[in-house]
């Protein structure tokens, strides 16, 4: 079919093991490394072609306007504060919000854009925080009552988003309860019973739909709305990258025990106490990305309308150039420090020099310097035949390094 001649057919299976040699290079001496063996595919005429080059065209052109609109409104709304146009503002700033190619941009502009990124993180901090606050009363009444909190997962600085430097890409969020002990401890089915967790994701899911489009439940005589209120809501979350996790341990986005371990760099030469679900979750960071990006992809291909088409494809490589993103940051935040954190206690380092091209080569693809069909054909250069079988050996050579 045209959507497999776009991207290969990962593989399935398990984890794989950590693939290769264990690596010798830096990051910097790898990025070299990768950027030559890219140029050197192209030139022999094995770097692939972008079969998806009007639609990656036209996310950039997307985003690039979406940036100026956002800046334009902000700065409208600043001058002359009036309720229509914090409207516009708020719109426009949960447009961005919605779509990732915009994000990156957005993220990696100037100084220009700073006052920018504050107002898009200070009205998206508003949105949360009403959330939060509708979210745990209604789940203090849900609960008999219980005292309720939200415990935020993010390794991002809080100070670096209240100033501007960078922005918030997605929410993690974990609804808490204070037991008759004193103690925090995670709302979950074990507690209080099957469907629990599935009562506090749509919960959130409802409250932060009305908070952030402003649309509230609407009521008619004899017909049941809610379902499909519902249904709006979760569909809402899950394009803004709104995720609930409240079974920490088996989660597949979750660190699991590790989670704190792992937000702490100082402990980052710690044993980990489950590595194999931290592994999962390195792995289904990405996966999760792609295989999704492989479904918007085959939806394109039914559609008639050319507009509609390239749109769709325009977002589908949003959420390839996200999974991307997904791995390299946790190879930056998370592996590679907990590589050298505990290179003594493993006998060296464990990230092959193979990993560290993939991912090398998925940095490319996420920052929009490498198409994401030809990242995929440079992949299989090096011995991956999919973003996928990246992912699998990240999550496999965590493992062993945590293990």
């Amino acid at each position: 079919s045209k959507v497999k001649n776009q991207f290969s057919t990962p593989s399935k299976g398990g984890p794989i093991k950590a693939a290769g040699q264990r690596s010798t290079m830096s990051r910097a001496s790898s990025k070299s490394r990768v950027k030559a063996k890219v140029e050197a595919a192209g030139k022999a005429g094995k770097g692939g072609k972008s079969n998806l080059s009007e639609a990656t065209n036209l996310g950039k052109q997307r985003a690039k306007q979406n940036v100026n609109d956002l800046r334009a409104a902000c700065e409208q709304y600043r001058a002359n504060p009036t309720p229509e146009n914090k409207i516009l503002r708020d719109k426009m700033i949960m447009k961005c919000q919605a779509d990732k190619q915009t994000m990156y941009l957005l993220k990696e502009k100037g100084d220009a854009f700073t006052s920018t990124r504050r107002d898009f993180n200070g009205h998206l901090d508003d949105i949360y925080k009403k959330t939060d606050m509708q979210v745990e009363a209604e789940l203090s009444r849900n609960l008999g009552g219980k005292k309720i909190r939200k415990k935020n997962i993010s390794s991002k600085e809080p100070t670096d988003l209240k100033n501007g430097k960078t922005v918030t890409m997605d929410r993690d969020t974990t609804y808490q309860y204070l037991d008759d002990d004193g103690v925090w401890k995670t709302i979950d089915d074990k507690t209080f019973g099957p469907g629990t967790e599935k009562m506090v994701e749509q919960t959130y899911n409802r409250h932060f739909h009305e908070q952030s489009t402003g649309i509230k439940p609407k009521t008619e005589p004899g017909v049941d709305l809610k379902p499909l209120e519902q249904k709006l809501a979760n569909q809402h979350a899950k394009k803004m990258d709104q995720t609930i996790i409240q079974n920490e341990l088996t989660n597949p986005e979750s660190y699991g025990k590790d989670v704190n371990m792992m937000m702490d760099k100082k402990r980052h030469g710690e044993r980990m106490q489950d590595a194999r679900q931290v592994g999962k979750a390195v792995e289904n960071k990405g996966t999760e990305r792609f295989e999704n990006a492989r479904k918007m992809l085959a939806e394109a291909e039914t559609m008639t309308d050319p507009v509609q088409k390239l749109n769709k494809q325009a977002d589908a490589i949003g959420e390839m150039m996200e999974g991307c993103r997904q791995e390299t940051k946790i190879m930056d935040q998370f592996t590679d420090s907990m590589d050298i954190a505990r290179a003594g206690e493993n006998g060296g380092n464990q990230i092959s020099d193979k990993l560290r091209d993939g991912i090398e080569i998925m940095r490319m693809c996420s920052e929009g310097t490498l198409p994401v069909d030809q990242a995929e054909a440079n992949l299989r250069n090096i011995g991956y035949d999919s973003f996928e079988a990246v992912c699998r050996d990240h999550g496999a050579t965590i493992t062993v390094i945590g293990s």
